[in-house]
């Protein structure tokens, strides 16, 4: 028996024995490594070593990038599975023709990392009462860093279908105003914003307004307005 033992020891003593191989992360960790907020996946997000078939998410970075961190977490996905939402394309600002106007209230700074809301508020230039259908993700943002290049976008992912209806009397403002909050971060918080000064814009996805008789959709860009991030 001590025969067979002492090789066994020895190969133990030398450091002979293959290491254990390093644990694999879970999705959501190797995710969190990337200024990257995931939408959905075809795979259990907590298993780690678990097949991934397709991802989809927002994040400023390129699908490569999310395929080569995904292999920290044992996961092999193909390039053309990654469906990445880049930075939406600003529309033209309402018409003079248009039947609202628009006005956006947003500070001018805000701290690194926290939230950060920012309200318009629609007036109806009419002397007809009009109605307002639109919904839930009616409004996106884009900052702009001082190079001009999106940093963040507030793209929202999987939205419940739901309608908001908005009364606007004659020449006065709407019932409601569109609000939004968004996290001064490239999409998770590990990345916050640094401190600098950026560009806030704001647009409108998608709004129909109706007068009972006909409709139309508005889609538009709000001005620009700086931005000052602290720290």
């Amino acid at each position: 028996m001590k025969r067979l033992l002492l090789p066994l020891c020895l190969l133990v003593a030398c450091g002979s024995m293959p290491p254990d191989p390093p644990p694999h992360l879970t999705l959501r960790a190797a995710l969190d490594l990337l200024p990257f907020q995931m939408f959905a996946s075809s795979t259990d997000t907590q298993a780690p070593g678990m097949p991934l078939k397709a991802i989809w998410g927002v994040g400023s970075v390129t699908p490569q990038e999310v395929v080569d961190t995904l292999k920290l977490a044992g996961m092999n996905l193909k390039l053309e599975n990654v469906e990445m939402i880049g930075a939406p394309t600003l529309p033209p600002p309402l018409p003079t023709t248009s039947p609202l106007r628009a006005e956006l209230s947003a500070t001018a700074t805000g701290n690194s990392g926290e939230a950060y809301a920012f309200t318009v508020k629609l007036i109806n230039t009419t002397t007809q009462t009009l109605n307002l259908t639109y919904g839930l993700d009616v409004l996106n943002a884009v900052i702009e860093d001082n190079t001009g290049k999106a940093v963040f976008w507030a793209t929202q992912g999987i939205v419940p279908a739901l309608a908001v209806l908005n009364a606007c009397l004659p020449e006065q403002a709407c019932d409601k105003e569109l609000n939004l909050s968004v996290q001064l971060s490239q999409f998770q918080p590990k990345f916050p914003l640094l401190a600098g000064e950026y560009t806030l814009k704001v647009l409108v996805n998608s709004l129909e307004v109706s007068t009972g008789e006909t409709s139309q959709e508005l889609k538009f860009s709000l001005p620009p307005q700086k931005l000052t991030v602290r720290p």
